[in-house]
């Protein structure tokens, strides 16, 4: 009889099944709290292989549906989600459902009638695996260099440094100076596509205020407490403050998500 030496590929292939299952199997069978632990657990080291998996099966709508009604009914659960959620400045709103040591678990619905105040070009401080769950998502992405080096075809904005540290309860931005910053290209992710985001990527969504877009972010571990935003103008000071939700208005926001991606029918 022969045997075949297990490949590295077919080793990573096995180790993400397992992860997914068992991550499914905490979803349906355990607590909230031991499905932050298993995801924790599985993100510890960024593989980003594991972060854009993990992100494909809780966005199947029958297991966010469920992961959302079992937050809904958590007492002790939903104040977290209330404490952490909130309508972001970039023009949408930020619904954060699972929070962990090394990940964020976040629901982002753009074009629901807001008007977007200020969408910059910026980076990110963690890598983070996206699925679109409602409409399309349209972003134009960016190379920035010192505006001295600009050319025709750049856009010169104000650079400002994003400290994440919120405990005087709003975030602080560190003015750098003028950068020039060049389109590369132009994505656009449709209903149901999945893509990673790489920490040092810039970009810029460029849906309408009423193209209607969800989708549902996994970040994973931070690299860093500050990342890079570039501006047409300054932030005002009621900008940098998040504009949290009362528990009515999130849990209206919550369903009316759900009811777009898992439709009941009668």
């Amino acid at each position: 009889m022969e045997y075949l030496l297990e490949t590295d590929d077919m080793k990573q292939f096995n180790i993400i099944s397992e992860t997914v299952d068992s991550i499914i199997n905490e979803l349906y069978n355990g607590s909230n709290h031991s499905l932050v632990a298993k995801i924790d657990e599985a993100l510890f080291d960024n593989n980003p292989d594991i972060l854009y998996e993990v992100n494909r099966v809780l966005s199947v709508p029958a297991n966010l549906n469920f992961l959302c009604s079992k937050i809904l009914n958590d007492h002790q659960f939903y104040s977290n989600v209330l404490k952490s959620s909130y309508y972001h400045e970039n023009g949408f709103d930020k619904i954060v459902l699972l929070s962990g040591k090394n990940f964020k678990l976040r629901l982002h619905h753009f074009g629901n009638g807001l008007k977007i105040p200020m969408e910059n070009v910026h980076d990110h401080r963690w890598m983070f695996a996206s699925t679109i769950l409602f409409g399309d998502l349209q972003m134009d992405m960016f190379h920035a260099s010192i505006a001295q080096d600009s050319s025709n075809e750049a856009e010169i904005l104000n650079h400002f440094v994003y400290d994440s540290n919120k405990t005087s309860g709003s975030y602080e931005v560190t003015y750098r100076g003028k950068a020039a910053l060049k389109l590369l290209e132009t994505r656009k992710y449709e209903f149901s596509q999945s893509y990673i985001m790489w920490p040092h990527e810039l970009h810029r969504i460029k849906n309408s205020n009423q193209e209607e877009s969800i989708t549902l972010i996994l970040t994973g571990n931070p690299i860093s407490e500050k990342c890079n935003l570039y501006s047409t103008r300054e932030f005002l000071e009621e900008e940098k403050s998040p504009q949290y939700y009362n528990d009515k208005i999130l849990r209206k926001k919550i369903v009316n998500i759900l009811e777009k991606i898992y439709p009941q029918k009668n």
